[in-house]
């Protein structure tokens, strides 16, 4: 917990789409609001065991884990078909929660310049699928839509759609099922393992914006927070 502080990191894991329910959770797709963590050194050869990540593309900063910056961009470039990319890359992280088979709700707070892109439907969200292999997050602005692999952007905790400002503080809010494609763990075990990271085409120095010429980093925590959707004591529930 001291370590979670440190790192201004709350992690909250909700439901989407859901109405509050009293009873216990009981069946796939029903989560208690439950925390998660970024991957720590000290884990990284049991997370690389559990999720097939190589141990040599996983780098460590900030006291976190990360994927390789190396490795990033060459996923990135062939998703985005283009020669060169930014990319702005999240902490692996792990989230253990009852039951099993839930698809959860990811909050991240991030800065409008840290998205890579100008509108929300323009962000390029990669999730990792195997070792070697990422795929694009689908973009999605209907709560009624809302669904393991798609993303949504918030501000101030309301669907936004507008243009994006570099200086003002967005919610990046991911879906992610247990056992599913962008869980590395592979297993519907209750328990999430999961590397992200954003990208955008590197354009030239001429045709540059503060957006569009984002040199790319590993995302830290003193300015991505993850907040509480929905503080309320409740069980949130998604049937299909």
């Amino acid at each position: 917990m001291k370590k979670l502080l440190s790192f201004a990191f709350v992690l909250i894991m909700v439901l989407a789409c859901a109405a509050p329910v009293a009873a216990a959770p009981t069946e796939p797709g029903v989560v208690v609001l439950t925390p998660v963590t970024p991957v720590f050194p000290s884990d990284k050869g049991e997370v690389a065991d559990e999720s097939g990540l190589k141990i040599d593309d996983l780098e460590e900063k900030n006291n976190m884990v990360y994927l390789s910056k190396s490795l990033a961009e060459k996923i990135a470039k062939l998703l985005l078909k283009v020669n060169e990319v930014n990319t702005n890359i999240l902490p692996v992280f792990t989230a253990a929660a009852a039951p099993s088979g839930f698809v959860a709700e990811v909050t991240f707070t991030m800065k409008g310049k840290d998205l890579l892109a100008s509108f929300p439907q323009d962000i390029n969200l990669i999730g990792m699928i195997s070792a070697t292999e990422g795929k694009l997050f689908v973009y999605e602005n209907n709560p009624t839509n809302f669904d393991t692999g798609k993303f949504t952007l918030k501000k101030g905790g309301v669907v936004f759609t507008g243009e994006i400002d570099p200086d003002e503080d967005y919610q990046l809010v991911v879906f992610i099922k247990d056992g599913g494609e962008f869980d590395l763990d592979g297993i519907v075990n209750g328990k999430i393992i999961c590397s992200i990271f954003i990208a955008s085409e590197k354009k030239s120095t001429k045709d540059c914006c503060i957006l569009d010429c984002f040199d790319g980093c590993n995302a830290g925590f003193g300015y991505l927070a993850l907040i509480l959707m929905g503080a309320a004591p409740f069980i949130f529930v998604k049937r299909r």
